[in-house]
């Protein structure tokens, strides 16, 4: 059997495991930054920022792959596949290979040391310069940490959505009176889009770092946003398209029938005829009015409420930024 995805291993067991590794992590983290420098820094420097993005990743990943997994048992009757091949599926929802665990880690790594020279190419420095002390050296290996965690957070919600999301294409033959069915793709698609939209709200901790430019904010926030976007469609798509195909359908057989019905006063005289064609076009009516995509109207409020929260945090530090310069 495959290891579990190394950030789970970071999860303390009980109630409160998530909120509790979240506090050490970021307890953890802020200490070994302030030994290494001062704790005054912290408030002047990406330190802060460092702390509190990782705190939060690694519990909120966690959180949602547990969501994907119950997502995935609210599916089980819905499937055409096998007991085992079901269970070995929602295995490897929380569950890779070593040399995935060991690839996506590296490639999180490399993303780091790419940003560090984007970084320090708009300085006009390099590597060597820029570790002069234990700060510099501290700032940089709190940004590696966060591309590793991010890195291997996002490729694994990105990885599980969309092999969630293909599920729909074992799935017995949709009911059209039973599409909350399928709510649980969406569920996975929004947990996962909105898991991500609370990292953007963390970005304007970066304005606090004085030495802070748009290299330091840019590839972080790219590398961020677009697996964001996919993560809320993919899951979804194989659905969608199943339900439009299905809808297509049904509706084809809806006017077929409507075709061979008599018309005109013939219609008006025939009261059984009368009404099965009026129950024929208030089916079709129905089938017309059901959503292309698998998802409710709670959640679209949910999604659309969340989304907004980002572009408020950096408004807000804006002004706040504003305030402190007018003020100083």
């Amino acid at each position: 059997m495959h290891p579990k995805i190394w950030l789970l291993y970071l999860i303390l067991p009980g109630r409160f495991g998530h909120l509790l590794t979240g506090l050490l992590i970021f307890s953890a983290m802020f200490i070994v930054f302030s030994v290494a420098d001062d704790v005054r820094t912290a408030f002047a420097s990406g330190t802060l920022f460092f702390c509190v993005i990782t705190a939060y990743v690694v519990p909120i990943f966690s959180y949602i792959t547990r969501i994907s997994e119950q997502a995935v048992e609210q599916l089980e009757g819905s499937l055409d596949i096998p007991q085992e091949m079901f269970l070995e599926f929602k295995r490897t929802i929380s569950r890779k290979s070593l040399s995935w665990n060991i690839l996506i880690t590296l490639l999180g790594l490399a993303g780091g040391f790419m940003h560090l020279y984007f970084i320090y190419a708009g300085r006009g420095s390099s590597f060597a310069q820029e570790y002069a002390g234990p700060r510099d050296i501290m700032g940089d290996l709190g940004a590696l940490i966060v591309w590793m965690t991010m890195t291997v957070a996002i490729t694994g919600l990105l990885n599980n959505g969309i092999r969630i999301g293909r599920l729909a294409g074992l799935m017995w033959p949709i009911n059209l009176f039973r599409v909350d069915r399928l709510l649980p793709f969406a569920r996975v698609a929004i947990s996962s889009c909105l898991s991500i939209v609370g990292t953007l709200a963390l970005f304007p901790l970066l304005s606090f770092d004085q030495g802070a430019s748009v290299w330091t904010v840019l590839p972080g926030l790219i590398a961020t946003a677009i697996p964001m976007l996919a993560m809320l469609l993919l899951p979804m798509w194989p659905a969608h398209r199943l339900l439009q195909a299905r809808k297509a359908q049904e509706i084809a057989l809806i006017n077929e029938t409507l075709d061979e019905c008599r018309g005109g006063q013939e219609l008006l005289q025939d009261p059984a005829a009368l009404q099965q064609t009026n129950s024929l076009l208030d089916h079709r009516a129905h089938i017309q009015q059901i959503s292309d995509w698998p998802i409710d109207i709670g959640g679209v409020s949910t999604l659309a409420l969340y989304l907004i929260i980002p572009p408020l945090t950096w408004i807000g530090a804006a002004l706040i930024e504003n305030v402190v310069d007018a003020v100083l």
